[in-house]
Order: C-alpha cells, then sequence, then structure tokens
C-alpha cells in the first residue's frame, strides 16, 4: 500500500513549541548574507571543511539549531545554518496542539518546498567554494531531511545526516550516494519506526553505500533541536549531536562514495 512507503506532505509533524534556550546562551557565531540569503556562520579560522545545517519548518533562527552549529565549529568544521524560509518560517498558532492536519500547515508547505530550495543551495555552496570550503557535510532536520537527499550527487558532499526526517519516501533509499546517517525519534507520527526500519533495509541492502540507522530510545519528532523535555531528552539530543559529527569525521577524513552512480559537481 502506498501509505506504507512513507509520509506524503500533508503528514509533515509539526512542533507546537518552539525550541528555546537560557536567555544566558551567546551564539558564538553571526549573521551574513551569502549567495543571497541569511546565513548563521561560525567558521573557524582555515576550516576548509562545511557542514549547513538544512533547519525544520521552524526555520534558521531557531537557537538550539545555532547551537548544534557551534558544536561543529568546536569540532573543526566551518557551520552555516541557512534561511531557506527568507524570513517566513511556519509559526504555530497559539493553543493547537497536534498541527499536522490543519490546513495551513499544508499552505505553508506548498509555498516552502524543499525542491524550491535546491538551486539556492548550491549556489550558497559554489559561493563557500570559492572562498575556501573544500568538501561539505549537510545535516536535514525535518523538512530539511529532503532538501538534504535532493542535493545527493553533487562530487563535493561528502556526507548527510538526517534527522527526525519528514517527507521522504522508501524509495528513495535506493538512489542514495554519499554516505548516510539517519537518526530517528521513537515516537514520531511523521516518519515512524516502521518506516525508518524499511529504510534501513533498503540501504542494507546495497553494501556500495555506507549507511547508518539508529533510532534513540524515548525520544519523539523533532527532540535534537527541541527545548528538552527533561535530562534523558537532553542526554539524548547531545548524543544525537555527537553522532553525527562522529559521521562526519569518519567520511571526511575518509569519503565513500558509489563511485559507479550518477553525480554532477559544483559549478565554479
Amino acid at each position: 500500500m502506498e501509505a506504507e512507503k512513507g509520509p506524503g506532505p500533508e503528514e509533515l509533524h509539526v512542533e507546537v513549541t518552539h525550541s528555546i534556550l537560557p536567555a544566558e546562551y551567546v551564539p558564538q557565531g553571526k549573521e551574513e548574507a551569502i549567495a543571497e540569503l541569511s546565513v548563521y556562520v561560525n567558521w573557524p579560522e582555515a576550516a576548509s571543511r562545511a557542514i549547513i545545517f538544512a533547519s525544520d519548518v521552524h526555520g534558521w533562527e531557531n537557537p538550539i539549531l545555532r547551537t548544534i552549529a557551534d558544536k561543529a565549529a568546536a569540532a573543526g568544521f566551518a557551520a552555516f545554518v541557512p534561511d531557506f524560509f527568507h524570513g517566513d518560517p511556519f509559526v504555530p498558532r497559539p493553543g493547537v496542539g497536534d498541527m499536522r492536519y490543519f490546513p495551513w500547515v499544508t499552505e505553508w508547505l506548498k509555498l516552502h518546498t524543499a525542491e524550491g530550495s535546491v538551486e539556492e543551495c548550491r549556489s550558497l555552496m559554489t559561493e563557500l567554494k570559492r572562498r575556501g570550503i573544500t568538501s561539505f557535510g549537510l545535516s536535514g532536520f525535518c523538512w530539511g531531511a529532503r532538501l538534504a537527499m535532493l542535493l545527493d550527487g553533487v562530487e563535493e558532499l561528502q556526507a548527510i545526516v538526517l534527522l527526525h526526517p519528514s517527507l521522504l519516501k522508501v524509495e528513495a533509499m535506493n538512489s542514495v550516494r554519499a554516505p548516510l546517517a539517519i537518526l530517528a525519534a521513537e515516537f514520531d507520527s511523521s516518519t515512524p519506526v516502521e518506516t525508518i526500519k524499511m529504510y534501513e533495509d533498503v540501504l542494507d541492502s546495497r553494501p556500495e553505500v555506507q549507511s547508518f540507522v539508529k533510532i534513540y530510545a524515548g525520544t519523539e519528532h523533532g527532540w535534537t533541536v527541541a527545548k528538552p523535555a527533561g535530562e534523558a531528552a537532553r542526554r539524548a539530543a547531545d548524543e544525537a549531536h555527537h553522532d553525527m559529527l562522529e559521521w562526519y569525521q569518519k567520511h571526511f577524513q575518509s569519503p565513500a562514495l558509489a563511485s559507479h552512480l550518477p553525480r554532477f559537481t559544483i559549478e565554479t
């Protein structure tokens, strides 16, 4: 049945509580305009390996997402969080619990498709390459996971990490080229565990592609960029952030790509 193969756009899960950090947190990066995008940037001196973070529907200003970028910079990566929504992130309506069945979510998604951001992200990568970046990783959170998969095949894209992904069919795993990690929630109406396991089955059938799939016990959709609901949730988020950076460290050092598959390169 089609419904068993993954969620459609109308099934995107949306967190109601926007992610927040304590007021005393000070981001370590700065906002810049790059390739006609507003971008949060934390670029350590001499770093030539970059991670681009494609946000969930709440957008690039989420302070926890920026904290993750800061963690990446502390690990030696140049970190970039672009505003693919151009100042128009999804804003939950007060007092509404589960947003995913309401028409305004679908309408927002029609105006903010991952397909519509592909060329913007490629332009960003081209400009960053001009400025000295030699290789990229791409982390996609929820909505951003689809964008990451659409960009799979860029020659300089050495690894991809999907965190609580949405909007992906199981068939997408058949065309994976770059080393792919999927970090999933145990409880996720958008992409339930059953679908994650189907992703894993397809990836396991393709030994030419390096992959890693992990389900974090007790977590819910969005937990890696959401205000922790307790110490266990905080530890699970930290664990996922660590696993993401470890995946990049491994594959930036020794990239393993399916060389027989078609690929395209960034224009210079």
